[in-house]
């Protein structure tokens, strides 16, 4: 058996009311098998998310690849996933890079989907292209280079802040050690952001503009990050993989 996850796109126009279709399914050297398909559409049209949706999105593109995986993309593959990913909410899916090569043409598919401007989140696949946490005079100024050859591609493209990804899921020490490379961010025009635990409100409120937390909210650590002006995004609640709708649109929204 396997589970197939179908999208019915409703035309505007469409006038309220039940429809019945099939959807015939074929595998070779099977019979076609007919299931009767029923859509219900609402007499409303619902008012655009009040909650930003984003994705640790890694496909990389690499126009040479052959073949289908999580990493490497062609550029027929990054169309369907980004389109896919843009017809069900996700406006904010991770800009993943590892080299500078395709990264003009990465950001181009972008922009042809229509994706907002306002801010890229930008995942490095590699140590080269990684903030990490240096503190010397060498490691401060690979970071600001990090940080000014990713806006010098992203701000040509419309994006008026471009984000860097911290340590995923430090904690403590390992969260304090990364200050000073965050420092040289913000003074490069960058904007920090991780997931990470609830310490992260005590080591770094000045410097994580953006605070990805784990599980249910805890209206205290929202109220605290609020009075910073830092935004808070949510994950984990629960971890992917519950095929049950509902679950994520009463924790998510619709």
């Amino acid at each position: 058996n396997k589970q197939v996850w179908i999208t019915v796109h409703v035309p505007g126009t469409t006038l309220p009311g039940d429809y019945t279709g099939a959807v015939t399914i074929n595998a070779p050297s099977e019979t076609p098998v007919t299931m009767p398909l029923n859509v219900k559409v609402l007499p409303f049209t619902l008012e655009p998310a009040p909650l930003e949706y984003a994705l640790y999105y890694q496909g990389d593109l690499n126009p040479y690849f052959v073949g289908i995986e999580d990493s490497d993309k062609t550029t027929t593959n990054m169309v369907l996933e980004l389109q896919d990913l843009k017809d069900h909410g996700i406006a904010y899916p991770t800009l993943y890079w590892h080299t500078t090569e395709f990264l003009d043409q990465s950001l181009t598919l972008r922009d042809r989907m229509g994706f907002p401007k306002d801010k890229i989140y930008t995942l490095a696949s590699s140590d080269d292209t990684q903030i990490g946490n240096p503190t010397n005079a060498a490691g401060l100024a690979h970071a600001a280079k990090i940080v000014k050859t990713m806006r010098n591609f992203t701000e040509p493209h419309g994006y008026t802040s471009t984000y860097f990804y911290g340590i995923d899921e430090a904690m403590g020490s390992e969260v304090t050690a990364q200050r000073t490379a965050w420092q040289t961010v913000h003074s490069n025009g960058g904007k920090m952001y991780v997931a990470g635990d609830k310490d992260l409100i005590d080591l770094v409120p000045d410097l994580l503009d953006l605070v990805v937390l784990g599980g249910s909210p805890d209206t205290t650590q929202v109220t605290r990050w609020h009075s910073h002006g830092k935004r808070i995004y949510m994950y984990g609640n629960p971890q992917a993989g519950i095929e049950n709708p509902e679950i994520y649109r009463r924790n998510y929204g619709v």
